[in-house]
């Protein structure tokens, strides 16, 4: 019984991951108001499932959207049939994203096995880390420093190195809940 149980748990678990194979991302460019009204309409159609990554509020701003693989034709011929010019962004999202994931892994784990890799997407907390870890170790050249912005009231990191003829600096925003989340931070 315990055996049924858990093997359902773990299809249930299983059926409740959403993929994106199929979906695609149009970059649409409107021309005028009369577009921007189409594809307002458009986003309004909610049984097509329409994700506007920069919703339409300009002709001269272009918008992106993704379109689940069952809406992809319907979308294509409405646009084409209002005559609006669109563009492949992402012909399947779910191939970025597995690249994507696949990518972070392999960076996780050169991250772990080498130095920091400052050409890698990286979470806050291992930037955190590495920023305190290059001002430990480089004591004697680096100056780390935290402080409020006055404008947008985010706590910002400045770290700094210099040597004979380099200078290189980090500044690094963080929002509001990642500052509070960081009590420890360098003063």
């Amino acid at each position: 019984m315990k055996l049924i149980l858990i093997f359902s748990a773990l299809i249930g678990a299983s059926l409740c991951l959403e993929t994106f194979v199929g979906h695609q991302v149009l970059r649409i460019k409107t021309k005028n108001e009369e577009e921007v009204k189409q594809l307002q309409f458009l986003e309004s159609l909610e049984h097509l499932k329409l994700d506007f990554w920069i919703n339409p509020s300009a002709s001269a701003l272009p918008v992106d959207v993704r379109v689940p693989a069952v809406s992809v034709q319907s979308v294509k011929a409405f646009l084409e049939s209002q005559g609006i010019e669109y563009s492949i962004l992402i012909e399947n999202l779910q191939d970025v994203l597995d690249k994507e994931k696949q990518d972070m892994a392999e960076s996780a784990q050169r991250q772990r096995s080498t130095t920091f890799d400052f050409g890698a997407y990286h979470t806050l907390d291992e930037v955190s880390t590495s920023r305190e870890e290059y001002s430990d170790f480089f004591w004697s050249f680096c100056m780390l420093s935290s402080f409020q912005h006055p404008i947008l009231g985010s706590q910002m990191f400045l770290q700094l190195f210099w040597h004979v003829d380099l200078c290189f600096v980090v500044l690094i925003l963080c929002s509001e809940q990642s500052a509070r989340a960081d009590p420890d931070s360098v003063d």
